[in-house]
């Protein structure tokens, strides 16, 4: 289901009410949530970020400003003025994985009105693993992986329920999303928004609704 149609109220919980018009464009790599920077470091695609210069200057520049680096793991949790961003993983095992998506963080922001689950790029089988980590039913998913077919196991997606889904995914040579996790999505009767398709994409809270803007 695209998400061009959704107005008004989903599943009986908040109302998502679509703006077709560009507001904010953020082009840091920064999560801007519930009043607080957060700057997620982890793989590149195409290698490792630890090789390239510019994690090399990250560091040296984080460094001359007192910035904290902070290796976080499951079960941890940061508590914010507004709510909380509760890790789901990696465990200390998964960080250690030979596979690098294993080790992908996976974090719950939550406050009074919204709960949003943030996966990386975690595949099928630590999705399982997180089923029943967290109270199922989340208003809005960033679907693992940008929609690969080696993610969004039925059975995670179904367990939390989201109202909306949005794929962070743009031109790639690998086939994302898959054919297979839109029809699942599709199939679930689940909302779906593309940053490939609606550009970037905001979400802003408001008391008794959650709108949605897009750049396209």
């Amino acid at each position: 289901m695209a998400c061009g149609g959704c107005h008004g109220l989903l599943q009986g919980q908040i109302p998502l009410v679509v703006n077709r018009q560009f507001v904010s464009f953020v082009v840091s790599v920064k999560i801007q949530i519930l009043g607080s920077d957060f700057l997620s470091i982890g793989q590149a695609d195409g290698g490792a970020v630890e090789n390239n210069s510019l994690w090399a200057e990250l560091r040296q520049k984080s460094a001359a400003r007192g910035t904290p680096w902070i290796a976080i793991r499951a079960g941890d949790k940061i508590s914010l003025p507004g709510g909380s961003i509760r890790i789901l993983s990696p465990t200390e095992m998964l960080a250690q994985s030979a596979e690098p998506n294993d080790g992908s963080l996976v974090a719950l922001a939550s406050t009074t009105a919204l709960r949003v689950l943030f996966t990386g790029d975690i595949g099928q089988a630590t999705e399982r693993a997180l089923v029943g980590a967290a109270p199922g039913g989340v208003h809005v998913l960033k679907v693992a992986h940008h929609g690969s077919r080696y993610s969004s196991a039925p059975e995670f997606v179904e367990y939390y329920r989201p109202q909306l889904a949005v794929i962070e995914v743009g031109v790639n040579r690998y086939g994302h999303p898959a054919p297979e996790t839109l029809r699942l999505f599709s199939e679930l009767a689940i909302p779906l928004l593309r940053t490939d398709e609606s550009g970037a994409i905001r979400l802003l809270p408001q008391a008794d609704k959650l709108e949605i803007f897009s750049a396209k």
